[in-house]
């Protein structure tokens, strides 16, 4: 099953066809398709190779231009129904770029995010929802970074980009220029590595089908995740033992986790950017998220041991989250249960 992101709307639903998939023994690839460039599986092998040393600091950002004019009320099919305030809501900026910024990371920092803080806001004046959003984030290794998704910055084109800083280089990618790579030893000139280049790693080779200096762009990105697919697919069909990539294509999981990612935004920006850790090495951690947060001095903890959010916490979190229906800004209530159950169905 191929499913463009995101997977669905709440954790509950991602867990429960998470769940569809593994048993019925399908595979499911969720289209993040930036994770197919060739220079991000490259960019994704350099920090496991440790060469930019410890991870400390990233920066990433899905700012497009695209919407910066009421697009919605001028009959734009597209911005009709992203910026519809029952439909996504006030989190439509998230699922619809925030996602795609938040697993470019993941795939090529190998990290989690634990924490994140959010405000949005609003730049189109007259809009139904908000179009911008900044996001503050603490990773899994205590790094600290960035996320700034928006629909409506004036004079950006696509504007998906991320740099990662460690203690010993550090590296800058952008979609909009995808076969580069730029890469800065901390002992040595910065370089810009060149997707067709002989020395790349065999991540990057692999997928790359055009010559040195020639780049496919999104559609090569598209096809290198289809390819994946169809070669687990064979696999499966011969009876051949099969095992995603450790630089594979994005799956249930990943899904999963970026719907624990925008609902975490979300709380924050509820909370009024309130820190919250959303721990989700384990699927656990994120399921039990799913039942609830604690809200204590502003702070809702995504929690794994019961013995940190008791349940009158988690009863205690929903009274809060229900009081800010009063205020502006309120958490959008986000389904989709038409879509959903279509997916349902496909699994």
């Amino acid at each position: 099953m191929i499913c463009d992101k995101p997977l669905c709307l709440t954790v509950e639903e991602a867990k429960e066809l998470k769940a569809l998939a593994e048993k019925g023994g399908l595979i499911l690839c969720l289209t993040h398709n930036y994770s197919g460039y060739a220079m991000v599986r490259h960019a994704a092998r350099m920090v496991r190779n440790g060469d930019l040393g410890e991870i400390k600091v990233v920066q990433a950002e899905h700012a497009s231009g695209w919407a910066a004019k009421l697009l919605e009320k001028q009959g734009h099919t597209q911005a009709a129904w992203r910026m519809d305030p029952g439909l996504l809501g006030d989190a439509s900026v998230l699922y619809d770029l925030g996602t795609h910024a938040h697993q470019l990371t993941r795939f090529i920092t190998g990290l989690e995010v634990s924490e994140v803080a959010a405000e949005l806001s609003q730049i189109v004046a007259g809009r139904a929802i908000k179009d911008n959003a900044n996001l503050l984030l603490r990773f899994s290794n205590g790094a600290r970074g960035s996320l700034w998704a928006s629909m409506a910055a004036v004079g950006n084109e696509h504007g998906l980009r991320i740099r990662v800083y460690g203690d010993r280089g550090s590296l800058a990618w952008h979609q909009e220029d995808p076969h580069h790579l730029q890469y800065s030893p901390i002992d040595g000139p910065p370089q810009i590595l060149a997707q067709g280049a002989a020395w790349l790693s065999p991540d990057a080779d692999k997928w790359t089908r055009a010559g040195l200096g020639t780049s496919g762009r999104i559609f090569e990105a598209f096809a290198n995740l289809y390819t994946e697919v169809a070669d687990a697919l064979l696999a499966k069909a011969e009876g051949r033992p099969f095992a995603k990539a450790e630089l594979g294509f994005p799956d249930a999981t990943d899904g999963l986790q970026g719907v624990a990612f925008v609902e975490a935004a979300m709380r924050s920006y509820a909370a009024e950017g309130a820190h919250g850790p959303r721990s989700n090495r384990k699927l656990r951690e994120i399921l039990d998220y799913a039942q609830g947060s604690s809200y204590r001095n502003r702070f809702h903890r995504f929690c794994s041991r019961e013995e940190r959010c008791p349940p009158p916490c988690h009863a205690n979190w929903w009274r809060y989250a229900m009081s800010m229906s009063n205020r502006p800004g309120k958490l959008a209530a986000a389904t989709n249960s038409k879509a959903v159950e279509r997916r349902r169905r496909d699994l």
